[in-house]
């Protein structure tokens, strides 16, 4: 079961780490439920802080691993699934850099192409889309996907439909439980910017709900 962590600094997380108890090989079961992560390299690999790497730097504790771990105690995923976190947040992102590339708040739902444009929100679909379709603590699915120099992803695998959204079957039993949104600060700092926040975020769900079939 899958989670997908969105928004900006405060998601990717900034608190300072402690290198001390630092083994990234150390597996966290709690209640039968291991705790894994999808990485930059395109893997399911241990959960451990830092989960993000937008600004490597400055990545430190965020609380995508803490909600999984929370989420494994209260006993409210089947016994035994694992647990995914899918970590895409990026930090000092406002959140019209968030919506699909060329809307805004009064655009209407139309498609846009996930293969061609390579926003943040179509990069996040995209990785979500490899994440959900690539076997827990197996080796990346990456080289069915075509991909440019720069690394983003031009075309999917038999996944997806011809709109790029994933289909309702997954092999791997991985299934998108839910989307954690954290974002807001960039967006204070103007009446006008505040005034349009809840438009624009109506938006930003419904576009995800949209490419990730998830209602």
């Amino acid at each position: 079961d899958a989670f997908l962590l969105v928004g900006q600094s405060n998601m990717a997380g900034r608190g300072e780490l402690d290198n001390k108890n630092d083994n990234k090989s150390q597996k966290t079961i709690i209640n039968g439920h291991e705790i894994l992560s999808f990485d930059c390299n395109n893997l399911w690999v241990q959960a451990k802080d830092p989960l993000h790497s937008d600004k490597p730097d400055k990545c430190g504790i965020g609380p995508g691993l803490s909600f999984a771990k929370l989420t494994a105690e209260l006993g409210i995923i089947e016994t035994n699934r694992k647990i995914g976190l899918i970590p895409c947040a990026i930090g000092g992102t406002s959140i019209k850099q968030w919506l699909p590339s060329s809307k805004s708040a009064s655009a209407s739902l139309s498609n846009i192409d996930i293969n061609k444009d390579d926003g943040i929100f179509e990069q996040t679909i995209q990785k979500t889309i490899l994440a959900l379709n690539t076997k827990f603590e197996s080796q990346s699915k990456s080289k069915l996907l075509r991909k440019t120099k720069n690394g983003s992803i031009l075309s999917y695998s038999t996944d997806t439909d011809d709109d790029g959204k994933l289909n309702d079957s997954n092999n791997f039993d991985i299934e998108l439980k839910g989307i954690l949104w954290h974002q807001g600060e960039s967006d204070c700092d103007t009446i006008h910017n505040a005034n349009e926040y809840l438009s624009n975020a109506t938006l930003l769900f419904q576009y995800f709900r949209k490419y990730l079939n998830n209602d």
